[in-house]
Order: C-alpha cells, then structure tokens, then sequence
C-alpha cells in the first residue's frame, strides 16, 4: 500500500475571522498538527498540502523531521473544496494507491484514528471515519470576566 497524505489549508476562515489552519494550538499551527500526525507513519508515505492560490511558495509551518522530509508539493486551491481536492490530487505521485484527505482545520486528528484509516484501507475501497461530538466551546468576547 502506498499512501500519500492530502493537506486540505485552502480556507480563507471567513467565519472563523482568520485562517484556521495558520491559528495557534499549543504553540504550532494547525497545519503544522495535522503534518506531524499524519507523516508520523511510516505507512505514510508522502503529504501534499493544498494551501490558499498565491500562497504556493510561502514559508509554510511543516514540522520539521519527517513532515519536512515527506513533503511532496505545495499547490494552490480552487474556487471551491472540490476544485482544491482535485488540485492536490493531480500532485499526487505516480504509483500511490491510496490517497488520505485531512481538513487543516480539524487539528486533532490522532496517531490512533490515522491507523485506523489506513488500517480500513486494507479492506475497503473508500473509508469514511467518524468521531461523535461531545462539547462546542465558545468563547464570548463582550462578556466582563473577572
């Protein structure tokens, strides 16, 4: 099985206020959470990061180590997810037989769930992971917190 990683950072956060995928969490960027998770594995053999269209040659936070050695491209996204799915995916390697797709955005993907992906990749065609929702946290900017 070789896998390539697909880093979906194109949003621009227009609910969010900013990029999700450049925010802070816990000292590195979102971005820079999903690359470390994902090339963590040796199963992995490649990550693509589809980044916002002119920021292709940016400085991007990919840990270094293996996220740095595995990166394979930067490309730009599109009008639309799709447009930006399609767009990594023309970047991808030659001879990849499975191609993971992460959303930047959601940084707290874990080392046990990536297994268990790929894991499922082994006996099915396509694999769709799901994690229940438990808590919303919100945070209130007008509130007087003493």
């Amino acid at each position: 099985m070789n896998v390539i990683a697909l880093i979906m950072a194109a949003g621009t956060g227009e609910r969010f206020g900013a990029r999700k995928q450049t925010s802070l969490l816990n000292g590195r960027t979102m971005l820079a959470c999903s690359c470390a998770v994902l090339a963590d594995s040796p199963r992995v053999a490649g990550l693509v990061v589809v980044t916002t269209p002119g920021d292709e040659s940016a400085p991007l936070d990919v840990p270094g180590g293996e996220a740095a050695r595995k990166l394979v491209a930067v490309v730009g996204g599109g009008a639309t997810r799709q447009d930006s799915v399609y767009n990594g995916l023309d970047r991808v390697p030659d001879g990849t037989t499975h191609v993971l797709i992460h959303d930047a955005a959601r940084p707290c993907l874990t080392a046990m769930l990536r297994d268990r992906v790929i894991d499922a990749l082994a006996a099915h065609e396509a694999v769709v992971p799901a994690v229940p929702v438990t808590d919303t946290l919100i945070r209130d900017v007008d509130a007087n917190v003493d």
